[in-house]
């Protein structure tokens, strides 16, 4: 009977060990450990960042929870498919992840709706974003293809020579009003090298379809060519 009870136990510890949104502060605690880093109330609302097997993870509590947690490699190497996975299945919250590269980066969502994942493997911060969401979480209705046009039409109304650009960068923020979508420009440069302060954005509803470019003060005059 003694070890039956003290298997339980074992039991309880291991799945506390593990991540799951929504979890109060005492339970980050005893699944991540000390916080090396905290930044506002870690009980109320604020960023606890622990050091947690060769993870870095930032949790975001708001209102005694953790609604947001992110997961790096402590050395900045990128995460394994793997990893991704197991992380993404410790924060099921009791669903399943469901895959959608419509946004053009590798991007999950809860079928209960409760939560969205992303792992942007362009980037160099090799961040795995795992975000609660209060409401059901949004689902673009435009493709990644659908913005670029949508992007370089305004940009080129606004006489903005794209001819001088790179491939623009999108990146799709549903928690943004009207699920916003970032087409970001970065200028090639005279010499190859890319010149990031002629960079520019345009900016993308992905509801209602209004789309505004984005020009920092006194660049509008090279953006145009003139």
């Amino acid at each position: 009977m003694r070890a039956l009870v003290l298997c339980c136990l074992l039991f309880l510890i291991e799945g506390n060990a593990f991540g799951a949104l929504f979890d109060a502060p005492r339970l980050l605690a005893t699944r991540y450990g000390k916080t090396v880093d905290a930044a506002g109330d870690p009980n109320l609302g604020g960023l606890c960042t622990y050091y947690w097997r060769n993870l870095k993870v930032v949790v975001n509590v708001v209102a005694r929870e953790s609604r947001e947690e992110t997961y790096s490699h402590r050395n900045g190497s990128p995460l394994t498919a793997t990893e991704i996975k197991e992380l993404l299945d410790l924060n099921a919250l009791g669903s399943a992840w469901r895959k959608n590269m419509q946004t053009g980066e590798a991007r999950w969502i809860l079928v209960n709706s409760k939560a969205v994942a992303v792992y942007p493997e362009k980037e160099k911060t090799h961040l795995l974003q795992i975000t609660a969401c209060e409401t059901p979480c949004p689902q673009p209705t435009l493709s990644k293809a659908e913005v670029i046009r949508l992007a370089n039409k305004e940009a080129r109304e606004d006489r903005i020579n794209l001819q001088k650009y790179l491939r623009p960068e999108v990146h799709y923020n549903q928690f943004s009003q009207d699920d916003t979508w970032f087409v970001n420009y970065v200028h090639k440069g005279v010499t190859g090298e890319p010149k990031f302060t002629d960079a520019f954005s345009v900016v993308v509803h992905d509801k209602t379809r209004k789309v505004s470019v984005v020009v920092p003060e006194g660049l509008r005059h090279r953006l145009s060519g003139r």
